[in-house]
């Protein structure tokens, strides 16, 4: 995913943007500077922001 795919995919799933980082092992500044246009995500960081919520996804159909 881009980054733009994962911000929306965050709001409509109802996750703060602390709790995918922490999930993602990302720290949260860097999540906000990329909000933000300061800096561009890695790629490596994209994944595990993207595999964050894959797992937070199959969870949550889990437990439905």
């Amino acid at each position: 995913m881009m980054f733009d795919e994962i911000e929306c995919t965050r709001k409509r799933l109802g996750l703060s943007a602390w709790d995918l980082c922490k999930k993602a092992n990302v720290q949260p500044t860097s999540y906000s500077q990329w909000r933000t246009g300061k800096v561009n995500p890695r790629q490596s960081s994209l994944k595990k922001l993207t595999d964050a919520i894959c797992e937070i996804r199959k969870e949550r159909e889990t437990v439905q």
